[in-house]
């Protein structure tokens, strides 16, 4: 016989039963105040798949407890997720929590033991109570978005020489970075950004790469910047001896080099051979901006050009008797003066000779092409040499000239516009047909050109006899007798300067009238010691001559 349970059927209640296939049933009452049992979809029990399917939210008041807790409901959202008090997850130290997706934690974050992600994400202002401990080992990768990582109390990176501790961005320390190991830094590494910050290195600093300072680099007295592997050179500011800064090259020299190299100082001394490639320029004051000591022999030379490291090419020295020296070193080589990419003054090395003139080439002692100006006195031990057709021009404006030329085979001589003058004691002329000898020409003589274009000897036309009146004469060498007839006035008779008159004999007469006849001395030249002589009567003469220098009266005669 088939089993049955028992009901309690109170017969004064009426019990109905809705909602859906599946629906959990729950006590409702309708209007007349009896019991109801209704379901709703949202709340459903589907057998088959022994699945509970709520729609809607879920309070509880108690306690959860599931064997797996899984939000995986598809085109679901779960907005909101809180509660009030504790919550744990699990309760043993191997159970795993697992969340797709990410997590936001408004409060403290806090783990007996580790932490595991493949990002952290955060600005860390709130991290605290950090030990080593807890941060051993394989961390995984920190990912601030705001950049910023903060600590209280030590930090430690690493703690085993293996330790590898890697910055691939930009590290700040305000208080600086004590490194008691060897520290890597990869990329752009700045120390110190204000002119105040101080970045001290206790012991050896090392840049394989090079080091870049924007700002100065002090190192204190007495300290060597050390440069090769060797300790080969070094610089330092010498106070404790020297007061000075010291440059030590290595023991092959020291180099300076690049496109100038200046040298600011009153006074540079090099004790040792120094080279410099490249060029140097001096600038100084009122000073002498280059000495050279010269040692005073003649193998010593101060200034030596080299066209290579070891061949002299040309030297500028003193000798042992303070002669200036501008030599070319090498046999059959010029030393030429030039200006404007022209060559006014060239020695040749072939045969000593000099050119002037941009000369190539010289073919005398003294090769000279153009014109040449003498101020002073030219004076020569030897023959002077004029080439056929080639003029001496003589006066500022090449008023005269003597040429030979060879078109005639004659001598030409061309005179001024006034002429042509010889004079001296004697003048003699030597040609094929005869000799015209030298002697004593006479006074008022000259070359004159007759009819036939022939240079003849020559006397004045004026008579040796002049008469003068009354007023001032200048006496000429060409007068000999001057009558002067004083009847209108007194005459005075200018002497001509003694220097151009030496033997010249003049006399003079008063022939006519009441006034007396003055006879003047040239200057301060004298008349038998006297300045001037007088002719006072009619008929009274006197004969003086001349010896370069005064005048003597030969003979007077008073009526």
């Amino acid at each position: 016989m088939a089993e049955f349970s028992w009901a309690y059927i109170d017969t004064e209640a009426v019990v109905t039963v809705a909602g859906p296939t599946g629906s959990v049933q729950y006590r409702v009452a309708d209007s007349a105040g009896h019991t109801v049992m209704s379901g709703t979809q949202n709340f459903v029990y589907h057998t088959a798949s022994s699945l509970l399917a709520v729609t809607g939210n879920v309070e509880i008041s108690g306690t959860l407890t599931a064997n797996q807790y899984n939000i995986n409901v598809i085109d679901k959202t779960v907005t909101n997720l809180s509660a009030s008090g504790d919550t744990i997850f699990g309760d043993t130290a191997d159970d795993t929590h697992q969340f797709t997706g990410s997590v936001y934690v408004n409060g403290p974050l806090s783990a007996s033991t580790t932490i595991s992600a493949s990002a952290f994400y955060g600005d860390g202002s709130t991290l605290d109570n950090i030990s080593t401990t807890s941060m051993s080992g394989a961390m995984g990768q920190f990912n601030t978005t705001s950049g910023l990582l903060i600590t209280s109390g030590n930090v430690y990176l690493g703690d085993g020489a293996s330790d590898v501790t890697i910055v691939a961005s930009q590290l700040t320390a305000s208080q600086g970075i004590t490194v008691n190991g060897n520290a890597n830094l990869n990329g752009n590494t700045a120390l110190g950004n204000a002119a105040a910050d101080v970045v001290t290195v206790a012991s050896q600093l090392t840049a394989s790469q090079g080091a870049l300072f924007n700002e100065q680099v002090v190192i204190v007295d007495d300290k060597n910047l050390v440069f090769g592997s060797g300790g080969d050179s070094v610089i330092k500011y010498d106070e404790a001896s020297s007061d000075r800064l010291v440059v030590s090259g290595s023991s092959t020299g020291l180099w300076l080099g690049g496109g100038a190299v200046i040298i600011d100082s009153p006074l540079t001394q090099v004790t040792t051979t120094m080279h410099v490639t490249g060029a140097v320029h001096i600038t100084g004051s009122d000073a002498h901006l280059l000495v050279l000591h010269a040692k005073g022999t003649d193998n010593t030379r101060e200034l030596v050009f080299r066209k290579d490291v070891t061949t002299d090419a040309g030297s500028l020295y003193i000798n042992s008797s303070e002669h200036m020296f501008l030599r070319s070193e090498v046999s059959g080589k010029d030393i030429i003066f030039r200006t404007n990419s022209e060559n006014p003054l060239r020695c040749f090395g072939s045969n000593h000779f000099v050119g002037i003139g941009n000369k190539t080439s010289a073919n005398a002692q003294l090769d000279v092409d153009g014109n040449a100006i003498i101020s002073g006195t030219l004076t020569t031990t030897d023959d002077i040499n004029l080439l056929d057709d080639k003029k001496l021009n003589l006066g500022n404006s090449a008023d005269a000239l003597i040429e030979f030329d060879s078109g005639i085979g004659k001598l030409a001589i061309s005179g001024s516009a006034t002429g042509v003058e010889l004079m001296g004691g004697g003048i003699s002329l030597d040609y094929p047909g005869g000799t015209v000898a030298s002697g004593s020409a006479a006074y008022g003589s000259f070359l004159a050109m007759n009819a036939s274009n022939q240079i003849v000897l020559s006397t004045p036309n004026d008579p040796a006899i002049t008469l003068k009146a009354n007023g001032t004469h200048t006496i000429t060498i060409e007068n000999r007798t001057i009558l002067l007839n004083t009847s209108s006035g007194l005459a005075t008779c200018n002497l001509p300067a003694a220097s151009t008159a030496a033997g010249l004999i003049l006399t003079f007469k008063k022939i006519l009238g009441g006034n007396n006849v003055v006879i003047d001395g040239d200057g301060s030249e004298t008349i038998d010691g006297a300045t001037t002589t007088t002719l006072t009567a009619v008929n009274q003469s006197v004969t003086m001559q001349c010896n370069g220098t005064s005048w003597f009266i030969l003979s007077s005669y008073v009526p």
